[in-house]
């Protein structure tokens, strides 16, 4: 009798360390799932900033581009302009 009652008192223990198991086996995978979704938001709003990045930096060179359009323009018309002035000198002297 007291071999039985030890061995069911052993297969209850088993039992409830089973059931301990189960529950950090399912908070374990809960937490991978977890730490899986974070990952992949993660993933997705760095791929995004870098999209962004892209498209600032594709801004930033057509400014530039324009700016040193722009700043060949004025010397054209600065140049025109002493041109225009150098002729009136010469004509009034």
């Amino acid at each position: 009798m007291n071999e039985m009652e030890s061995t069911g008192q052993a297969l209850e223990e088993m039992q409830q360390e089973n059931e301990k198991l189960l529950i950090q086996l399912k908070e374990s995978g809960e937490a991978n799932l977890k730490m899986a979704n974070e990952r992949i938001r993660d993933t997705n709003v760095q791929k995004k900033m870098k999209e962004e990045r892209e498209i600032q930096l594709q801004l930033i060179s057509s400014l530039d581009n324009q700016i040193a359009a722009k700043g060949i323009l004025v010397q054209k018309m600065v140049s025109q302009l002493l041109c225009q002035k150098f002729s009136l000198y010469k004509t009034c002297v």
